[in-house]
């Protein structure tokens, strides 16, 4: 009879899964924040923003490239989701709703924010997986 050896999945995958949340922030008007910053190969599952101001500079680099910088983040995407196969963007009532999905790194990446006006984001959420990742903020 053959002796079977039984494998962990995390020896089977070494990538690793994590998700940085923060729920009512604070965000000041024009205050720079460079809100998560990840070190490693992996994926953005999904970044998550829900939020009471739709006027905020957002900017993800990805690789030591700048993948978004827009002035008027919530309303780019708005007009855009439609054609951006990973972005979806909408308005709910007095928050706006942000989603970007499956963004794919080989070294690192960050993401970074200024808001035009004060405010809160009521959720602001990253879920990833990584390789031999670190968190830094």
């Amino acid at each position: 009879m053959a002796k079977f050896k039984y494998i962990n999945t995390s020896e089977q995958n070494p990538f690793t899964t994590k998700i940085f949340m923060e729920e009512s922030k604070s965000i000041i008007a024009s205050k720079y924040d460079r809100w998560l910053y990840v070190e490693g190969n992996g994926i953005i599952d999904q970044l998550f923003i829900d939020s009471s101001v739709n006027d905020y500079k957002i900017k993800i680099i990805i690789d030591d490239r700048i993948l978004w910088n827009e002035a008027k983040a919530f309303s780019w995407f708005d007009a855009r989701d439609d054609w951006l196969q990973y972005v979806s963007a909408f308005p709910s009532g007095a928050k706006y709703i942000l989603s970007i999905r499956e963004l794919y790194f080989k070294d690192s990446f960050s993401i970074e924010y200024t808001p035009v006006t004060a405010g809160t984001f009521t959720t602001a959420m990253c879920r990833y997986t990584v390789r031999d990742g670190m968190i830094k903020k």
